[in-house]
Order: C-alpha cells, then structure tokens, then sequence
C-alpha cells in the first residue's frame, strides 16, 4: 500500500490552514483573484481525493463511499466558486 494519498492529505490539510490564517490575518477582501485561484486549486484537489475515496484508494477511512461522494459534490462547488470569482 503506497503512503502518498497520506501525504496528500496532509499537504492539503496543511495549505487549507495556510489560507484560514492568511484570511484570518487579511483586512480586506479586495483579493478576490488570489481567493479565486485557491478555491480552484482547492476543488480539483477535492476532486481527486474523492475519486480516490470511491475507488477505495484510501481504505483506512471509514464511510469512504459517502466520504468520497460528498467529497465530489464539495469539489465541484469549489471550482465553480473559483471560477466565478476569476471571472469577475
């Protein structure tokens, strides 16, 4: 079994703590572009991990198939998001 869905996880973990405290520390929203491109970034990475949840890439979790599911919905809310916030 390879370590690298782990590792990913955890990169992504990671960077979703980077952004919280980045906004957390930000005075003002002008920074819709640099917001934008994260939630696109956030969304694919959303998209691959709940693929790999249905196909039971990660078998340690429990729910994967509900997990993933939702996983996949929240991906795509995600890059819609991103790209509505590029676009403007």
């Amino acid at each position: 079994m390879s370590v690298a869905p782990g590792y990913f996880l955890l990169v992504l973990g990671a960077i979703v703590l980077v952004t919280g405290l980045y906004l957390l520390t930000s005075h003002t929203m002008r920074k819709d572009l640099l917001i934008g491109r994260l939630m696109l970034v956030y969304g694919v990475m959303m998209l691959i991990l709940g693929t790999g949840m249905l196909v039971r890439v990660f078998p340690m979790m429990q729910g994967s198939s509900l997990s993933g599911a939702v996983m996949l919905a929240t991906g795509a809310a995600m890059l819609y998001s991103g790209f509505e916030m590029v676009r403007m």
